[in-house]
């Protein structure tokens, strides 16, 4: 299709919003059906990745359903480790984004042509989030934005969670026993089957041969738990947060827990039927972005049309299945106006 016949939709440019700050606008839908997992997001300038998970026998196995299950494709092997050395080695995993990033997989195609109009234009979009004041999820920034998406048991699968981030949990974002927010370079996010607030509370295991018999271990400004000798202790820090639905706009819940929406595009389209579709994404976003939380849309079919939609509504984040075909559409828009 030609780019004339794409003009119609093209938001105008102006200063601060550069191409690939919109590639940083692409979530990773399903990240773990690309031929390269995670690396494929990374190389294309994608910052934000998606992997379900079941729990089975202490760990937890990526996969679609259960019928898909493979004991080798576990969350550590897959992302957690990989995420880990790139951060390690590069800084961030957006600067693993190189010809360097080779020894975790054979890598695609590095952009070149592409990648070169990202960074020489200065044309941008207008979609510049300018209401959001809280920024535990920005896709703007270098901080990994990785969502763990539970499709069994919550309460089963939560600790596994917790012991497989260990490795990580030097680099991941957190609210601190005070309950302040410090940016880390990875945000973790829950999806699926929500977890209880206060199973998200880190806990460590005690020392051996100590005990922690009627100590008191603060789990929120709200509540305490009582621990033994046997049971994990709670460090009153957490590092992860919610992702949210819809209700959680409405009810207003708190950002610093559920700091990121995801709507289900079947709802944009059930708003769409009664001619309401482009109004309810804008005002959605805009109600989020009040409560300072960002918004994300699922489901929807990936068609360059319905990016422009997204986008002139200020859709924080877009769900992408094909990283290629987005990157393509992104370096033609500087062409375009």
């Amino acid at each position: 299709m030609s780019d004339a016949r794409h003009t119609k939709h093209v938001i105008r440019p102006e200063s601060g919003f550069d191409d690939s700050s919109i590639m940083k606008r692409a979530h990773s839908h399903n990240d773990y059906w690309q031929k390269d997992p995670l690396i494929s997001a990374i190389r294309h300038g994608l910052n934000s990745v998606e992997v379900d998970v079941f729990p089975r026998d202490g760990k937890l196995l990526v996969a679609h359903t259960r019928f898909e299950l493979d004991r080798s494709r576990t969350i550590e092997n897959m992302y957690i480790n990989p995420i880990v050395e790139m951060i390690e080695r590069f800084g961030t995993a957006a600067n693993a984004a190189s010809p360097n990033c080779l020894q975790f997989k054979s890598p695609l195609p590095v952009p070149n042509a592409s990648a070169k109009r990202r960074h020489r234009t200065s044309r941008t979009y207008n979609t510049r989030v300018q209401t959001v004041k809280n920024n535990i999820v920005n896709p703007e920034d270098d901080v990994l934005i990785f969502i763990v998406d539970l499709k069994d048991d919550a309460k089963e699968s939560t600790p596994i969670l917790h012991k497989a981030l260990e490795p990580l949990q030097p680099y991941l974002s957190k609210i601190d026993k005070s309950g302040k927010f410090v940016k880390g370079k990875v945000t973790v996010l829950i999806s699926g089957n929500r977890p209880t607030e206060e199973s998200l509370i880190y806990r460590s295991q005690p020392e051996r041969g100590g005990s922690t018999l009627g100590m008191k271990r603060h789990i929120s400004n709200k509540m305490h738990v009582q621990t033994n000798s046997t049971d994990p202790i709670a460090n009153g820090e957490r590092y992860m947060f919610i992702d949210g639905r819809p209700h959680d706009i409405n009810c207003k819940a708190d950002t610093t827990l559920v700091p990121l929406v995801s709507v289900p595009w079947i709802k944009v389209q059930l708003a769409r039927f009664f001619g309401m579709g482009d109004s309810y994404m804008k005002r959605t976003v805009i109600e989020a972005h009040k409560q300072g939380k960002r918004v994300r849309i699922w489901g929807a079919p990936n068609s360059e049309g319905l990016w422009h939609k997204m986008m002139r509504s200020n859709v924080d984040l877009l769900s992408i299945d094909d990283h290629r075909r987005f990157e393509n559409f992104v370096s033609r828009l500087s062409h375009i106006v």
